[in-house]
């Protein structure tokens, strides 16, 4: 690109061209892949599904425990 001043002091550009940038860093290529290409994982899927089961179960039991415990007093 090529930045003009003209007479009346504003600036304008009087040539176009291509810059190279990068969106994704390049380290980062390969998960750019893995999710273009449709890298969807059964078993991460079924990992994450678990654990936030699993958090919602204690905290549940956890409140019905407390439920109780005030009940009792």
């Amino acid at each position: 690109m090529e930045w003009v001043t003209n007479a009346d002091a504003s600036i304008s550009c009087s040539q176009l061209g291509w810059q190279q940038a990068y969106l994704i860093p390049p380290e980062a290529a390969g998960y750019v892949d893995i999710l273009v290409s449709g890298g969807f994982s059964a078993e991460a899927f079924a990992i994450g599904f678990g654990g936030v089961l699993l958090t919602f179960v204690i905290g549940l039991s956890g409140g019905w425990i407390a439920s109780i415990l005030r009940r009792m007093r």
